[in-house]
């Protein structure tokens, strides 16, 4: 048996205004099959959680390249 697929989640790869989305919201209406697109507010919890994710990946690049400088006993006042 297939599964049925009642949906799609869309994600952005950046926060948008309101006002300059229509055109995107118009192009997915026009694909065969859409019955509905609503857009989704981003709130404060949205920029709380990228902000957290930006602060992990930065401190994993630091911890990283703090690394590889420690094994190859590289001395930046040299």
């Amino acid at each position: 048996m297939t599964d049925r697929i009642q949906g799609f989640a869309v994600t952005l790869n950046h926060d948008m205004r309101e006002d300059d989305v229509e055109h995107v919201v118009n192009a997915l209406k026009m694909v065969k099959g859409v019955a509905a697109v609503e857009p989704v507010i981003g709130d404060i919890r949205d920029a709380m959680a990228r902000d957290r994710v930006r602060s992990d990946v930065h401190t994993r690049i630091f911890v990283a390249v703090h690394r590889i400088f420690k094994e190859a006993d590289w001395d930046p006042s040299q």
